[in-house]
Parts: C-alpha cells; structure tokens; sequence
C-alpha cells in the first residue's frame, strides 16, 4: 500500500466524514439551512490529474471501508463525484472556480509546489504562487465563514507538496 502524504491526508478526510456521518442534521450543527449541501475537496494542479490521483484514490478507499459500504454508502451510479447521504459531497478540481458557491467543510490541496512547475519564466512563477496563494486563502476563508462556531473553525484543510525550493509555496506558508 502507498502510505505517502497524499494518503495520509486522504485519511485524514476518511475520519472527518466519519465524524460527520454520526450526525442527523449536519448542517444544522453549524447553524446552516437543512438542505445545504456540505462539501470535500481534493485539489491538484489539473482536473484531470486530481481524477486519476487523489480523488479516485479516495472512492478506491471509501469502497474498500465496511461502515461506508453499510451505515453510509455513496451512490454507487455516480462516479464522478461521491455522493453520501446527508447532503455530504466529495468532489475534485484544481482552481479556486471549483469551489465557488460550495460550503467546503473539508480540503487537500496535493502537490501545491507543482502549481508553480515548468516555469523558467519569472512571471510564470509569480503567477502560479499567487494562484496556489489564492485558492488556499480562498478555500480557508470560506471554511472559517461557514463552518465557525463558538470561536472553533471546524473546517480542515490539508496543505501537502514536497518542499521544492526555498521560495516554494509551502515553504513559505
């Protein structure tokens, strides 16, 4: 088994839909509308990457888990997102326009660095950081907006990369 960072942080999101699922009214508990839909987000540098990656990593686990399978089982006819009872969604993309509107309870951001790969170009660099930049402040701030009760931010993000240079985005976060 690959028990890497994008594994662990996927676990990570595994125990906190758990967590949730032993709720009847999710949404209630932060003080949201009964029909909200609450959200998880895997993110990496393409949509393309995060389906072939993260994300169908994460439907492989949830499937091979009993208590998903029985108690909290997705709906197993849609592949392209994972579904949950509850209102509860799993969904992947790779810029900040994947996750506008949505109640984003939870998040992994894979391969931050890599946003800023192939760029010889300064400006490039500069574009990619701020884009990597924008869609973690974006993806916490909507956590801290939605999901804050009693001074606790319930939300989670998960920031995962290989730190590649002195001036990479996870090194300076």
């Amino acid at each position: 088994h690959n028990t890497g960072k994008s594994t662990a942080g996927l676990y990570i999101m595994v125990r906190k839909l758990y967590e949730l699922s032993c709720y009847i009214n999710i949404p209630r508990l932060f003080q949201l509308m009964s029909n909200t839909l609450i959200c998880f987000i895997y993110f990496t540098v393409s949509k393309s990457q995060a389906e072939l990656t993260g994300f169908g990593q994460m439907k492989n686990i949830i499937d091979t888990i009993p208590y998903f399978r029985e108690q909290f089982p997705r709906n197993d006819r849609l592949n392209s997102m994972l579904v949950f009872p509850n209102r509860m969604l799993f969904l992947y993309g790779s810029s900040t326009e994947h996750a506008i509107g949505l109640n984003v309870i939870g998040s992994i951001l894979d391969e931050a660095n890599f946003f800023q790969q192939g760029a010889q170009d300064p400006t490039k660099t500069q574009t990619d950081y701020n884009k990597i930049s924008n869609l973690y402040t974006s993806i916490i701030n909507r956590g801290k907006s939605r999901f804050l009760t009693n001074g606790k931010d319930n939300s989670m993000s998960v920031l995962i990369s290989s730190n590649t240079t002195n001036k990479s985005f996870t090194d300076s976060r």
